[in-house]
């Protein structure tokens, strides 16, 4: 049974129920509507997550965590809390290191933020003379849509060009960020001949200067542990007189123990490595290495 709405029934549904055509028109100018919107629309199944923040690293080799806390953070964290935009921080004390993070205002110019870390960071002068030089680091986080993984039977360079080129395919489908791990970048590897330090006269220092920052030297020179001081003598030139004295023709020097005080006098932090205790017995053979031979690293 059907029965007719009362005459004097108002709003807005009884209006349409009365007038089917203008309820009729009305959808098809929202479905109209909506479909010419579809273009403008800026969807992701994983939308980015952003949050904005700034670590600050500094290295202190030889300090304990409670040294590391009183010498370094709390020298720091005063300045950086005061620095405009900043919302909250975040610190870590441990052995040998320190690390503070700042997170700042959603929208704020990171780059205004940076630029006012370096600049506190640079009021700072009473921080311990030995602990490295501050790093900092502007980073942000943000949600993975998916993980990709490669796998074959390949070594790992080949599975890296993969992955280049799979990066650059997704690059030309629209996807603007890629994160390749697992996967270890080229090292440059310089060889350094005896005779050709001699030839230039290159020292220690230019050898600390030219090395990239963070980067490792390993050092393996003609070293005598009996001796205490480095034995050297100018006045030997000959191939004949430097492998008598030196066991080598091209050496002008046999180092002594003071060997890893003369690489920090120039600039480098050394530590005493004995490489050969973390091989079998079999490699030190099958390579012929001394053993437990100390070598600066």
């Amino acid at each position: 049974m059907v029965r007719d709405l009362p005459i004097g029934a108002g709003g807005i549904l009884s209006y349409f129920t009365r007038h089917k055509t203008v309820a009729n028109l009305l959808l098809v100018v929202l479905v109209v509507s909506g479909l010419l919107t579809i273009p403008n629309m800026r969807a992701q199944f994983f939308p980015d997550v952003i949050v904005d923040d700034i670590s600050i690293g500094i290295r202190w080799n030889g300090a304990g965590a409670e040294d590391v806390d009183a010498g370094i953070v709390q020298l720091l964290e005063p300045v950086l809390l005061g620095i405009e935009g900043v919302t909250d921080a975040s610190s870590l004390s441990r052995e040998g290191s320190a690390k503070i993070k700042l997170e700042f205002e959603p929208g704020w110019d990171m780059a205004r933020a940076e630029a006012d870390v370096e600049t506190a960071m640079d009021q700072v002068s009473t921080l311990p003379s030995d602990s490295d030089d501050p790093t900092i680091i502007r980073g942000n986080w943000r949600d993975r849509v998916a993980n990709v993984i490669i796998t074959g039977p390949v070594d790992v360079d080949q599975l890296g060009l993969y992955a280049d080129e799979l990066t650059s395919r997704l690059f030309d489908q629209g996807v603007t960020r890629t994160t390749i791990q697992g996967y270890v970048a080229p090292e440059v590897l310089v060889e350094v001949p005896s005779s050709n330090l001699i030839f230039y006269k290159i020292s220690m220092k230019e050898l600390y200067r030219v090395l990239k920052k963070g980067g490792i030297g390993i050092f393996q020179v003609p070293l005598d542990e009996n001796r205490k001081k480095t034995y050297e003598d100018s006045s030997i030139v000959t191939t004949n007189e430097r492998n008598k004295a030196f066991g080598q023709y091209d050496h002008v020097r046999i180092y002594g123990m003071d060997f890893f005080d003369r690489l920090a006098e120039a600039g480098f932090k050394v530590e005493k490595c004995n490489y050969t205790s973390q091989l079998s017995k079999e490699e030190i053979e099958k390579f012929c290495l001394p053993n437990n031979e100390i070598i600066p690293q």
